[in-house]
């Protein structure tokens, strides 16, 4: 089996040669991330809103934090992140738009309600973000509700996967190819969305220049 899977990595490196840049400065990167025909970000938009949902590498993790901490060792900060699959959805509609001008507030009665729905976003990801690979369905084990940005009218969730056919960087099995990330809405009316991201693209994502 081990084997199987190394054979599995070294043809996926083999036939991204071509087209797959090997290394990236950290401008470079953020743009190779965001253009959607690298296949780890994907976008649709539903009655006005828009969701994105993005494959958030380690190394661009590591990069965030190692810069925030000019003590922090780089490849410690690394390690910490590569045994999980991370992932961003983001919802944004204009200000302008007029029933989905305010995110946050869309549909909420009053304060109270407000606070229940601040408190849910918070603490129950996992009742409305899944990840499905094979016939296995995965909740996350860590998620971050990033709040409501008024100046963008932006919500973010950054969710974070451990899959146990996935052992730091290398998937155990070839027998799957695609990665399906849902999205159960439970506020705004733009019901299950499905993102479905491909293994390979995941395993070659380039490396970052730091």
């Amino acid at each position: 089996m081990k084997y199987r899977t190394i054979v599995f990595v070294i043809a996926l490196l083999a036939l991204a040669c071509n087209h797959t840049p090997e290394k990236l400065t950290i401008q470079d990167y953020a743009s190779w991330l965001s253009d959607e025909e690298n296949g780890i970000y994907k976008s649709r938009q539903i009655n006005g809103v828009t969701i994105n949902a993005r494959f958030l590498p380690a190394e661009l993790q590591a990069y965030k934090e190692y810069k925030a901490n000019a003590l922090a060792n780089y490849d410690s900060i690394l390690q910490s992140y590569t045994c999980g699959l991370t992932f961003q959805i983001e919802l944004y509609a204009e200000k302008s738009d007029k029933v989905y001008g305010n995110l946050l507030y869309y549909g909420v009665a009053d304060e109270h309600a407000l606070n229940d729905r601040t408190r849910y976003l918070n603490f129950n990801a996992a009742e409305f973000i899944t990840l499905t690979y094979g016939d296995k369905v995965y909740e996350p084990v860590l998620s971050n509700f990033e709040g409501y940005n008024s100046i963008g009218n932006k919500i973010n969730f950054i969710v974070v996967f451990e899959l146990s056919e996935y052992m730091c960087g290398v998937f155990q099995s070839d027998s799957q190819n695609e990665i399906k990330l849902t999205f159960k809405d439970p506020y705004w009316d733009l019901g299950i969305n499905h993102f479905a991201f491909e293994k390979k693209d995941i395993l070659l994502v380039p490396k970052l220049k730091y």
